[in-house]
């Protein structure tokens, strides 16, 4: 799985709701010891550490390559506002492709999964949709929508709940303003059930 995560990027936009789903993916990442997120494939990526380190009294310490890892999985953050984060989740997808098919089989065939905020959902309800379902007005997700064309992909959204006000303004604000700590709390406790529907679709 490529496992992209859309938000707004840089410390203006970090730690809110918007950007849930790099909250997630980070978390994720981090409980499940993948190596530190760092530039590649267009935005940030973090791969399995499959590393492990033995003492001996000759060597001292050597580092070797484990086995496979429980989920071979490639997470993506993208560095690219919301409103036009497809373009980068198809480059992410189109570069992640070519490097799986060289290291496996010209055929292999990965799967894409955009992870992101769903306003309508209760916060940290996980919901899975392919593609083609509506946006719902999520600017992130119509630009995957625009960009993606033909490719099948999958949808996890974690939901952020909503203000009670549908003025667009009182909206943005909600999205976009910084998480107190039982939000970013609920955000977390939705991290397994983003993993179960991961490997769902893997």
């Amino acid at each position: 799985l490529l496992v992209c995560s859309i938000g707004n990027p840089g410390p203006t936009y970090a730690n809110t709701l918007h950007s849930a789903g790099h909250i997630v993916t980070s978390y994720i990442a981090g409980r499940k010891s993948y190596q530190p997120f760092t530039k590649g494939l267009s935005g940030l990526v973090s791969r399995p550490d499959n590393t492990t380190f033995s003492l001996s009294l000759l060597k001292g310490y050597t580092k070797t390559q484990g086995g496979p890892p429980e989920d071979d999985w490639t997470f993506w953050q993208s560095l690219s506002l919301m409103n036009v984060s497809g373009v980068g989740v198809k480059k992410a997808y189109t570069a992640w492709l070519a490097e799986l098919r060289r290291r496996t089989s010209p055929t292999a065939e990965g799967r894409l999964v955009v992870v992101h905020d769903e306003l309508e959902s209760a916060l940290g309800k996980v919901t899975v949709r392919e593609s083609g379902a509506s946006a719902r007005g999520h600017n992130g997700l119509k630009s995957c929508q625009q960009q993606l064309g033909g490719v099948k992909w999958w949808r996890v959204g974690v939901g952020i709940g909503r203000p009670e006000s549908r003025d667009p303004n009182v909206v943005s604000r909600y999205v976009l303003g910084k998480m107190r700590g039982e939000e970013r709390s609920g955000l977390e406790r939705a991290a397994p059930g983003v993993v179960d529907a991961l490997r769902a679709i893997a």
